[in-house]
């Protein structure tokens, strides 16, 4: 900056805004989806919410508007059957696995079969038949069971009561046709000669060839062809339309009958034309609608009837439009089901708009000091009288910080693909969710940032580049392999580890470390960022002497499990050499929990859930400096000491195990523009909560077994050690109160990146925070080391205004003394 404009800046006081902490200090904001749902037959609609399962295994509670209003996480098999137990309760089939539930979807009991259930019944107490033909009987108030009758091996099964005896329709095995079970004293069978049956109400058996009845130890039909089973009786399609003719009302029998629903004492019949609701005690038309559906459309959905707020409704899930629709013929409501799929994200930045400030320092440049000064003086007082027009004068000084968003690296935009084509872009500064724009692709593989404020997105061989603000198609070219960048690499699979140098643009192998024959290898993580973000090379002690960061970027991580023994081994590998330079071993895991590590700065953190001698969620940290000794550093040999060097130091490793009192699903380390942030490991914990675990928690220096000495004390978190992490879960819940839907089964898209993602903002204090997968998408902020660079919403301008203008008064007021001392002082000085 010349002369000129320095004065300028002396000259006249600009109106400054600053980012104020509001504006990142509120983000929490989540989309939620469902994934796909099973057989919309099995959901229940006789409750305040429609229940439904989802092939992920969620029970889902919907309301009138489609809306999710309930989601719970079912463990066990995936497939499974909601089943109405009375206006009260209902269950959940899973496998061996059966759930009892209240109206509003709270669960009251979970109890485990030793063979696959095939269908349960509430009466007095609570019936069950298994795959075995064993029924059992549960006593709800005391979750007792006990065998009250065995059949033989079931393809299926149906509970009824008839002549207040419980009763159950089943197929054998080996069977061809349908028994009668009746359950007294002793069980008493009944056969027939039908080969299925639909369902089963009372004395009625509802089959295809019709609706037969169980009279004392025989069964008879009684009504032939298309029939159904209603709160009156059963009741066929003909009888129906004749008796509505009869009653004096039309039925269209040219109509094409598409399905028929009966329930309570109506039955709805949806033709190609209508939907018509018909009283069964009168056969009066209660209700004729238009049939706005067409029959290809419903032939190409999976739907159902039911009613609704004393209404017709149907239930429709498009599987080719991802969509669920529940309408009453004329109002639509849709739950969105695109975001299930989700292969891929990015996070991309924008461009800042600088066109107005590039222009303003150019017309500066290139005019008289005069003129700048003019320019400049009122363009201040444009903006002054914006202020004053948008704002009471009391509050001239609270800015609107909007704008701020670019400058301080907020406006940024979360984009995610579907493996269907579809991609979505999501404001990040939000409190809501807030969609900027979506396309349609053919299809998506992968998702990345490209130039600033660009997307690039694979689309099978095609490249789209996206402007990430407006979700324009800026281009398209043909997929090419891309050359290697890296001059040394790695790469790895279930057994071994191979270190890869560029040679004429090609990776060749130079070293492979291999697991031995019980040892599977879990994962491999390496320090991928550079150093320009570690704002500090070494760690300050309370005698302010320094232990110094193992920073060599020289190393790589892993863990390998015995799959004999449950053992986990953890290695550090020379990713030049290959050379081995630690390892440590754990005993007892539970290998069916997650395993995780991460390798941040100068430290690695591994988690995994340890079965032996108890269950119990370990945190092991490894922490890694040029020596243990302080002020002590490596000393090169010759010159400099690189990372690609074959002789690169060796670490001197601080390591200790830490206990945590929940299952840790996935964890990621914290990031800040800068590196001056505290450390946070985030964590997501197996019951959907994200909970940071500050750094300084997980020292592997803590003193262990005395009190801290005075030195000790000054050194910043040192503390006693203890196994036990216990922190408030107020403060170090990031995800606040809500419980996100996890896939235990995966951390990973299919992409390959982390369902987790921590992204710098602009302010070095303040980082986003996002999980992303195929059941939500959450988004929110964190500040370890507080907001220092923000200012808060309530700071005072007025007091810092009068302590401005109090100060330039007193030195008004002193300058005349003062300059009367300095005159008179020298004319009193002797010369």
């Amino acid at each position: 900056m010349n002369g000129k404009h320095l004065l300028l800046q002396v000259l006249l006081v600009q109106l400054v805004a600053a980012v104020l902490d509001t504006q990142v200090g509120y983000i929490d904001w989540l989309v939620t989806s469902t994934g796909s749902f099973l057989d919309l037959s099995s959901c229940l609609f006789n409750y305040e919410q429609i229940y439904c399962l989802t092939e992920a295994n969620d029970l889902i509670g919907l309301d009138s508007d489609a809306q999710i209003t309930y989601r719970l996480h079912l463990d066990g098999p995936d497939q499974g059957k909601l089943t109405k137990l009375n206006n009260k309760k209902f269950g959940s089939v899973r496998g061996n696995y059966l759930d009892i539930f209240n109206e509003k979807g709270h669960l009251l009991h979970t109890e485990k079969f030793p063979s696959p259930i095939v269908d349960v019944y509430l009466d007095n107490s609570l019936l069950a038949v298994d795959l075995e033909g064993v029924v059992r009987e549960i006593d709800l108030s005391t979750h007792s069971s006990k065998e009250v009758a065995t059949l033989q091996s079931l393809a299926c099964a149906m509970f009824s009561k008839v002549d207040d005896k419980v009763t159950i329709a089943f197929k054998g095995s080996n069977s061809d046709f349908v028994k009668i079970a009746i359950l007294e004293d002793k069980v008493s069978t009944i056969s027939t000669n039908i080969s299925s049956v639909v369902h089963i109400k009372n004395n009625l058996l509802e089959t295809d060839e019709g609706i037969y009845s169980i009279e004392g130890s025989t069964v008879k039909k009684i009504l032939d062809g298309t029939a159904y089973l209603t709160d009156i009786g059963a009741i066929s399609v003909d009888t129906v339309k004749n008796s509505v003719r009869s009653s004096g009302n039309s039925f269209e029998p040219q109509s094409k009958i598409l399905k028929v629903h009966a329930e309570d004492e109506f039955i709805v019949v949806l033709t190609v034309d209508e939907v018509l609701e018909i009283d069964l005690e009168t056969f009066d038309l209660s209700s004729v609608k238009e049939n706005s559906l067409t029959e290809e459309y419903l032939n190409s959905v999976d739907y159902e009837i039911f009613f609704k707020n004393q209404e017709v409704q149907l239930i429709i899930q498009d599987r080719s439009a991802r969509e669920l629709i529940i309408t009453n013929g004329v109002i639509q409501k849709v739950l969105d089901l695109s975001l299930n799929d989700v292969v891929d994200y990015s996070i991309v930045t924008l461009q800042p708009q600088l066109k107005a400030i590039e222009d303003e320092i150019i017309e500066e440049e290139n005019s008289t000091f005069f003129k700048a000064y003019t320019s400049r003086l009122f363009n201040t007082l444009a903006a002054l009288k914006e202020n004053i027009k948008k704002r009471e004068f009391t509050s001239l000084f609270q800015y609107d910080t909007s704008g701020q968003d670019q400058s301080f690296g907020l406006d940024k935009r979360l984009v995610i693909g579907c493996s269907h084509g579809k991609l979505s872009a999501y404001h990040l500064l939000t409190k809501t969710p807030q969609l900027s724009w979506e396309i349609q692709l053919p299809l998506i593989d992968e998702v990345s940032s490209f130039n600033e404020g660009e997307v690039s997105v694979l689309s099978g061989t095609t490249v789209f580049t996206i402007d990430a603000e407006t979700g324009d198609i800026l281009s398209e070219t043909v997929a090419t392999a891309e050359d290697p960048q890296k001059e040394f690499d790695i790469k790895s699979d279930d057994r071994t580890i191979s270190g890869l140098k560029l040679i004429n643009n090609e990776y060749s192998s130079t070293w492979t470390f291999k697991a031995s024959p019980e040892e599977k290898i879990l994962k491999v993580v390496r320090r991928e960022d550079d150093n320009s973000n570690v704002a500090s090379a070494g760690h300050i002690l309370g005698n302010n002497s320094v232990l110094f960061k193992y920073l060599f970027q020289n190393l790589i991580s892993a863990v390998l499990l015995n799959e004999h023994t449950n053992d986990i081994r953890f290695v550090i590998l020379n990713a030049i050499t290959g050379q081995q330079v630690y390892s440590d071993v754990h005993s007892g895991i539970d290998s069916n929990t997650n395993v995780n590590l991460i390798y941040d700065e100068n430290f690695i953190v591994v988690s995994y859930f340890g079965s032996d001698p108890i269950p119990e969620q370990h945190i092991v940290v490894y922490d890694l400096y040029e020596s243990l000794t302080p002020n002590k550093r490596v000393e090169p040999k010759d010159g400099l000491v690189s990372n690609f060097d074959t002789d690169t130091p060796i670490p001197q490793i601080s390591s200790q195990s830490f206990l945590f009192p929940s299952r840790i699903n996935f964890i990621a380390a914290s990031r800040s523009k800068f590196g001056i942030a505290s450390k946070w490991i985030i964590s997501v914990l197996e019951n959907g909560q994200i909970f940071a675990i500050p750094k300084v928690v997980l020292n592997s220096r803590r003193v262990v077994g005395r009190d801290l000495t005075s030195t000790e004390k000054q050194e910043y978190g040192m503390s006693v050690y203890s196994p036990f992490i216990s922190l408030p879960e107020n403060i170090f819940t990031i995800s606040n109160i809500r419980n996100l839907v996890l896939d235990n089964n995966s951390n990973t898209l299919p992409s390959g990146k982390p369902i987790l993602t921590v992204e710098p903002t602009g302010l070095a204090s303040t980082s986003f925070v996002c999980l992303i997968n195929s059941f939500n998408v959450y988004c929110t902020q964190i500040s370890p080391s507080k907001k220092f660079d923000m200012l808060r919403e309530n700071f005072d301008q007025y007091k810092l205004l009068l302590s401005i203008f109090g100060l330039l008064a007193i030195v008004l007021l002193v300058r005349p003394y003062v300059y009367s001392r300095n005159v008179q002082k020298l004319w009193t000085t002797k010369i």
